[in-house]
Protein backbone atom coordinates (compact mmCIF):
# COMPACT_ATOMS: atom_id res chain seq x y z
CA UNK A 1 0.00 0.00 0.00
CA UNK A 2 1.73 2.82 -0.96
CA UNK A 3 1.65 6.08 1.00
CA UNK A 4 0.24 9.57 -0.89
CA UNK A 5 0.65 11.73 1.89
CA UNK A 6 3.14 14.77 1.05
CA UNK A 7 5.91 15.81 3.31
CA UNK A 8 5.06 19.07 5.78
CA UNK A 9 7.15 21.57 4.46
CA UNK A 10 8.95 23.69 7.24
CA UNK A 11 8.29 27.35 6.83
CA UNK A 12 11.73 29.28 6.38
CA UNK A 13 10.89 31.45 9.99
CA UNK A 14 10.98 27.57 11.47
CA UNK A 15 14.53 26.91 10.15
CA UNK A 16 16.13 29.94 11.30
CA UNK A 17 14.80 29.55 14.38
CA UNK A 18 16.56 26.04 14.52
CA UNK A 19 19.64 27.44 13.41
CA UNK A 20 19.47 30.41 16.31
CA UNK A 21 18.68 27.77 19.04
CA UNK A 22 21.23 25.16 18.19
CA UNK A 23 24.52 26.87 16.19
CA UNK A 24 24.12 30.26 16.76
CA UNK A 25 25.22 30.37 20.57
CA UNK A 26 28.33 28.43 19.93
CA UNK A 27 29.52 30.70 16.93
CA UNK A 28 28.67 34.03 19.69
CA UNK A 29 30.63 31.84 22.10
CA UNK A 30 33.82 31.10 19.96
CA UNK A 31 33.58 34.77 18.85
CA UNK A 32 33.43 36.24 22.26
CA UNK A 33 35.94 33.78 23.57
CA UNK A 34 38.68 34.71 20.64
CA UNK A 35 38.30 38.50 21.86
CA UNK A 36 38.94 37.63 25.00
CA UNK A 37 42.20 35.93 24.50
CA UNK A 38 43.33 38.93 22.05
CA UNK A 39 42.23 42.07 24.91
CA UNK A 40 44.10 39.50 27.39
CA UNK A 41 47.38 38.96 25.70
CA UNK A 42 47.56 42.31 23.63
CA UNK A 43 45.63 44.77 25.50
CA UNK A 44 45.66 43.70 29.12
CA UNK A 45 48.56 43.26 31.69
CA UNK A 46 48.24 41.74 35.30
CA UNK A 47 48.44 43.32 38.13
CA UNK A 48 50.85 40.69 39.57
CA UNK A 49 54.01 39.24 38.43
CA UNK A 50 56.57 36.83 39.65
CA UNK A 51 59.95 37.64 40.79
CA UNK A 52 63.55 36.46 42.60
CA UNK A 53 64.71 37.14 46.14
CA UNK A 54 68.06 38.90 45.58
CA UNK A 55 71.02 39.39 47.73
CA UNK A 56 74.66 41.25 47.42
CA UNK A 57 76.79 38.59 45.11
CA UNK A 58 81.09 39.22 44.74
CA UNK A 59 82.93 36.93 42.63
CA UNK A 60 86.46 37.37 43.75
CA UNK A 61 89.18 37.04 40.79
CA UNK A 62 93.45 36.61 40.35
CA UNK A 63 94.37 39.91 38.95
CA UNK A 64 97.19 37.86 37.72
CA UNK A 65 98.44 34.02 36.91
CA UNK A 66 100.01 31.98 39.42
CA UNK A 67 99.48 29.15 42.12
CA UNK A 68 96.72 29.76 44.60
CA UNK A 69 98.09 29.19 48.27
CA UNK A 70 97.52 29.45 52.07
CA UNK A 71 93.94 28.97 51.16
CA UNK A 72 91.98 30.39 54.97
CA UNK A 73 88.25 29.88 54.21
CA UNK A 74 86.25 26.83 52.83
CA UNK A 75 82.73 26.93 51.58
CA UNK A 76 80.04 28.21 53.52
CA UNK A 77 82.68 29.98 55.48
CA UNK A 78 81.35 33.12 56.98
CA UNK A 79 84.02 36.16 56.37
CA UNK A 80 84.41 39.92 57.19
CA UNK A 81 84.75 42.32 54.71
CA UNK A 82 89.24 42.50 54.52
CA UNK A 83 89.46 38.97 55.52
CA UNK A 84 92.28 37.36 53.80
CA UNK A 85 91.30 34.61 51.86
CA UNK A 86 94.17 33.14 49.96
CA UNK A 87 97.48 34.19 48.33
CA UNK A 88 98.59 34.13 44.45
CA UNK A 89 102.03 33.38 44.22
CA UNK A 90 103.14 34.13 40.81
CA UNK A 91 106.13 31.93 40.13
CA UNK A 92 106.23 28.02 41.46
CA UNK A 93 108.50 28.33 44.59
CA UNK A 94 110.76 25.44 43.01
CA UNK A 95 112.05 27.61 39.85
CA UNK A 96 112.41 30.38 42.40
CA UNK A 97 114.77 28.43 44.62
CA UNK A 98 116.27 27.65 41.22
CA UNK A 99 116.91 30.93 40.66
CA UNK A 100 117.90 32.91 43.52
CA UNK A 101 120.78 29.91 43.42
CA UNK A 102 122.09 31.13 40.06
CA UNK A 103 121.89 34.38 41.29
CA UNK A 104 123.88 33.29 44.49
CA UNK A 105 126.63 31.56 42.35
CA UNK A 106 126.82 35.11 39.56
CA UNK A 107 127.86 36.72 42.90
CA UNK A 108 130.32 34.52 44.52
CA UNK A 109 131.79 35.24 40.81
CA UNK A 110 132.00 38.45 41.20
CA UNK A 111 133.20 38.14 44.65
CA UNK A 112 136.29 36.34 43.68
CA UNK A 113 136.93 38.74 41.00
CA UNK A 114 137.32 41.61 43.50
CA UNK A 115 140.10 40.05 45.51
CA UNK A 116 143.19 41.19 43.22
CA UNK A 117 142.22 44.89 43.45
CA UNK A 118 142.24 44.69 47.40
CA UNK A 119 145.39 46.46 47.87
CA UNK A 120 144.53 48.96 45.68
CA UNK A 121 141.57 50.17 46.11
CA UNK A 122 140.61 48.78 49.60
CA UNK A 123 137.78 51.19 50.84
CA UNK A 124 135.84 50.95 47.18
CA UNK A 125 135.48 47.01 47.48
CA UNK A 126 134.40 47.19 50.77
CA UNK A 127 131.99 49.12 49.40
CA UNK A 128 131.40 46.59 46.63
CA UNK A 129 131.92 43.79 49.10
CA UNK A 130 129.25 44.79 51.33
CA UNK A 131 126.87 45.23 48.04
CA UNK A 132 127.63 41.54 47.43
CA UNK A 133 127.20 40.89 51.37
CA UNK A 134 123.82 42.52 51.27
CA UNK A 135 122.77 40.49 48.01
CA UNK A 136 124.19 37.31 49.61
CA UNK A 137 121.81 38.49 52.46
CA UNK A 138 118.24 39.29 50.31
CA UNK A 139 118.95 35.59 48.85
CA UNK A 140 119.19 33.90 51.96
CA UNK A 141 116.34 35.77 53.08
CA UNK A 142 114.13 35.28 50.10
CA UNK A 143 114.99 31.29 50.56
CA UNK A 144 113.91 31.18 54.04
CA UNK A 145 110.81 32.84 53.11
CA UNK A 146 110.28 30.22 50.59
CA UNK A 147 110.70 27.15 53.21
CA UNK A 148 108.69 29.23 55.43
CA UNK A 149 106.04 29.60 53.43
CA UNK A 150 105.54 25.83 52.67
CA UNK A 151 105.87 25.27 56.08
CA UNK A 152 103.13 27.29 56.64
CA UNK A 153 101.08 25.41 54.97
CA UNK A 154 102.33 21.85 56.26
CA UNK A 155 102.03 23.75 59.59
CA UNK A 156 98.29 24.03 58.50
CA UNK A 157 97.76 21.05 57.15
CA UNK A 158 99.25 19.74 60.41
CA UNK A 159 96.54 21.53 62.83
CA UNK A 160 93.53 19.33 61.13
CA UNK A 161 95.20 16.34 60.92
CA UNK A 162 96.00 16.62 65.37
CA UNK A 163 92.26 17.72 65.40
CA UNK A 164 91.55 15.01 63.75
CA UNK A 165 93.67 12.57 65.83
CA UNK A 166 95.86 11.07 62.27
CA UNK A 167 99.18 12.22 63.27
CA UNK A 168 101.18 11.85 66.30
CA UNK A 169 101.43 14.74 69.01
CA UNK A 170 105.48 13.97 68.36
CA UNK A 171 104.63 14.85 64.62
CA UNK A 172 102.69 17.94 65.32
CA UNK A 173 105.26 19.74 67.42
CA UNK A 174 108.73 18.58 64.93
CA UNK A 175 106.28 20.80 62.50
CA UNK A 176 105.68 23.53 64.62
CA UNK A 177 109.66 23.50 65.64
CA UNK A 178 110.31 23.74 62.48
CA UNK A 179 108.09 26.51 61.19
CA UNK A 180 109.00 28.57 64.63
CA UNK A 181 112.67 27.88 63.86
CA UNK A 182 112.33 28.83 59.89
CA UNK A 183 110.80 32.28 61.01
CA UNK A 184 113.10 33.30 63.73
CA UNK A 185 115.49 32.70 60.55
CA UNK A 186 113.28 35.14 58.72
CA UNK A 187 113.51 37.69 61.55
CA UNK A 188 117.13 38.09 62.21
CA UNK A 189 118.04 37.53 58.54
CA UNK A 190 115.48 40.95 57.96
CA UNK A 191 117.34 42.82 61.00
CA UNK A 192 120.76 41.22 59.43
CA UNK A 193 119.89 43.32 56.12
CA UNK A 194 118.93 46.36 57.52
CA UNK A 195 121.86 46.51 59.37
CA UNK A 196 124.27 46.11 56.50
CA UNK A 197 122.06 48.61 54.67
CA UNK A 198 123.05 50.95 57.30
CA UNK A 199 126.87 50.37 57.26
CA UNK A 200 126.63 50.64 53.06
CA UNK A 201 125.14 54.00 53.50
CA UNK A 202 127.35 55.19 55.70
CA UNK A 203 130.23 53.73 53.73
CA UNK A 204 128.99 55.74 50.52
CA UNK A 205 129.02 58.84 52.47
CA UNK A 206 132.54 58.78 53.10
CA UNK A 207 133.70 57.74 49.42
CA UNK A 208 134.65 60.32 47.11
CA UNK A 209 132.82 60.33 43.49
CA UNK A 210 135.58 59.94 41.57
CA UNK A 211 136.93 56.60 43.07
CA UNK A 212 133.63 55.08 41.64
CA UNK A 213 134.39 55.18 38.01
CA UNK A 214 137.84 54.01 36.68
CA UNK A 215 139.04 50.14 37.47
CA UNK A 216 136.26 49.09 39.23
CA UNK A 217 133.58 50.02 36.25
CA UNK A 218 132.86 46.48 34.86
CA UNK A 219 132.89 44.79 38.49
CA UNK A 220 130.25 47.97 39.48
CA UNK A 221 128.19 46.96 36.37
CA UNK A 222 127.97 43.38 36.79
CA UNK A 223 126.81 43.78 40.44
CA UNK A 224 124.32 46.53 39.84
CA UNK A 225 122.87 43.89 37.00
CA UNK A 226 122.65 41.45 39.61
CA UNK A 227 120.95 43.22 42.18
CA UNK A 228 118.71 44.67 39.34
CA UNK A 229 117.89 41.08 38.76
CA UNK A 230 117.34 40.40 42.53
CA UNK A 231 114.85 43.12 42.49
CA UNK A 232 112.87 41.75 39.98
CA UNK A 233 113.05 38.01 41.66
CA UNK A 234 111.72 39.75 44.68
CA UNK A 235 109.40 41.09 43.63
CA UNK A 236 107.94 38.21 41.78
CA UNK A 237 108.58 35.99 44.51
CA UNK A 238 105.93 38.31 47.06
CA UNK A 239 102.45 36.76 46.77
CA UNK A 240 99.40 38.98 45.97
CA UNK A 241 97.33 38.88 49.13
CA UNK A 242 93.52 37.67 48.22
CA UNK A 243 91.12 39.50 50.82
CA UNK A 244 87.00 39.17 50.82
CA UNK A 245 85.51 42.50 49.42
CA UNK A 246 82.53 42.36 51.46
CA UNK A 247 81.01 40.31 54.49
CA UNK A 248 78.75 37.45 54.06
CA UNK A 249 79.35 33.50 53.37
CA UNK A 250 81.20 31.82 50.58
CA UNK A 251 78.82 30.24 48.63
CA UNK A 252 81.16 28.77 46.28
CA UNK A 253 85.15 27.76 45.49
CA UNK A 254 86.88 27.36 42.17
CA UNK A 255 90.82 26.73 43.67
CA UNK A 256 91.94 24.42 45.92
CA UNK A 257 95.55 24.77 47.74
CA UNK A 258 98.24 24.24 44.73
CA UNK A 259 95.87 24.96 41.43
CA UNK A 260 96.93 27.23 38.88
CA UNK A 261 95.03 30.27 38.19
CA UNK A 262 94.98 32.20 34.46
CA UNK A 263 94.36 36.20 35.04
CA UNK A 264 90.72 37.09 36.18
CA UNK A 265 89.82 33.66 36.61
CA UNK A 266 87.28 33.26 40.12
CA UNK A 267 88.57 31.82 43.20
CA UNK A 268 85.76 32.68 45.23
CA UNK A 269 82.06 33.75 44.98
CA UNK A 270 80.88 35.63 48.30
CA UNK A 271 77.14 36.27 49.24
CA UNK A 272 75.86 38.44 51.85
CA UNK A 273 73.82 37.33 54.36
CA UNK A 274 70.00 37.99 54.01
CA UNK A 275 67.69 39.64 51.64
CA UNK A 276 68.53 42.92 50.21
CA UNK A 277 65.79 43.55 47.04
CA UNK A 278 63.87 41.51 45.06
CA UNK A 279 64.16 41.33 40.80
CA UNK A 280 60.64 41.51 39.88
CA UNK A 281 59.98 40.26 35.56
CA UNK A 282 57.22 41.45 34.06
CA UNK A 283 55.77 39.27 31.08
CA UNK A 284 55.34 40.58 27.97
CA UNK A 285 53.00 42.35 26.34
CA UNK A 286 53.71 45.30 28.86
CA UNK A 287 50.74 47.87 27.80
CA UNK A 288 51.06 49.45 31.55
CA UNK A 289 54.72 49.87 32.70
CA UNK A 290 55.48 49.39 36.60
CA UNK A 291 55.71 53.26 38.33
CA UNK A 292 59.10 53.53 40.45
CA UNK A 293 57.29 54.40 43.98
CA UNK A 294 54.60 51.78 43.52
CA UNK A 295 53.84 49.80 46.84
CA UNK A 296 53.83 45.94 46.00
CA UNK A 297 53.28 42.91 48.24
CA UNK A 298 56.37 40.37 47.93
CA UNK A 299 54.53 36.62 48.70
CA UNK A 300 56.75 34.26 49.44
CA UNK A 301 56.01 30.55 47.90
CA UNK A 302 57.26 28.38 50.41
CA UNK A 303 55.77 30.02 53.81
CA UNK A 304 53.50 32.12 52.32
CA UNK A 305 54.55 34.73 54.28
CA UNK A 306 53.80 38.41 52.92
CA UNK A 307 55.98 41.56 52.84
CA UNK A 308 55.50 45.01 51.79
CA UNK A 309 58.24 46.78 49.17
CA UNK A 310 58.57 49.49 46.88
CA UNK A 311 59.65 49.95 43.37
CA UNK A 312 62.77 51.75 43.06
CA UNK A 313 63.78 50.76 39.66
CA UNK A 314 62.60 49.87 35.95
CA UNK A 315 64.73 47.98 33.57
CA UNK A 316 65.23 49.91 30.53
CA UNK A 317 65.07 47.35 28.14
CA UNK A 318 64.31 43.82 27.63
CA UNK A 319 65.87 40.82 29.62
CA UNK A 320 66.34 36.72 29.58
CA UNK A 321 64.46 35.64 32.50
CA UNK A 322 66.15 33.30 34.97
CA UNK A 323 65.87 29.70 33.81
CA UNK A 324 64.10 28.79 36.73
CA UNK A 325 61.27 31.08 35.93
CA UNK A 326 60.80 29.66 32.28
CA UNK A 327 57.54 28.25 31.34
CA UNK A 328 57.49 24.65 30.40
CA UNK A 329 58.71 23.63 27.04
CA UNK A 330 60.37 27.52 26.71
CA UNK A 331 63.94 27.91 26.57
CA UNK A 332 64.13 31.48 26.55
CA UNK A 333 61.98 34.43 27.21
CA UNK A 334 62.18 38.17 27.36
CA UNK A 335 60.78 40.14 30.39
CA UNK A 336 61.24 43.75 31.61
CA UNK A 337 63.22 43.12 35.04
CA UNK A 338 62.02 45.84 38.38
CA UNK A 339 63.56 46.27 41.14
CA UNK A 340 62.36 45.93 44.39
CA UNK A 341 62.97 47.29 47.81
CA UNK A 342 62.43 44.89 50.57
CA UNK A 343 61.39 45.64 54.19
CA UNK A 344 64.13 44.96 56.75
CA UNK A 345 63.85 41.69 58.64
CA UNK A 346 62.54 39.98 56.06
CA UNK A 347 63.10 36.01 56.31
CA UNK A 348 63.03 35.57 52.31
CA UNK A 349 66.44 33.05 51.28
CA UNK A 350 68.44 34.92 48.38
CA UNK A 351 67.17 33.14 45.35
CA UNK A 352 63.62 32.05 46.28
CA UNK A 353 60.76 32.70 44.15
CA UNK A 354 58.29 35.23 44.99
CA UNK A 355 55.13 35.90 43.99
CA UNK A 356 54.47 40.02 43.50
CA UNK A 357 51.25 42.00 43.31
CA UNK A 358 51.10 45.57 42.93
CA UNK A 359 48.61 47.52 45.00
Amino acid sequence: MQNNFEPIKVPLSRKLRELRFRFLPVVVFAIVGIAVIYLWDYHVTPSSFHGMAESDRSVVMSPRPGTVLAISAERFDAIFEGDELARVYPVDPAVMSARLEVILAEVELIRTSLEPLADQQRNLLNYEGIRLDLMNARIELATTRINRDRLQRDLARADNLYEQNLISEAEYDLIRTEFAATDIGVTGNEKLISEMEERLQALASGLIPGDRGAADDPVRAAIDVKEKELNVLEAEMNPLIIRAPISGMISQMYKNNGDFTGEGEPIFTISAAGTRYVIGYVRQPVARLPEPGATVEVRSRSRRTAYEGQITHIGTQMEPIHESMLRPGQTVEYVLPVRISISPGSDLIPGELVDITVR
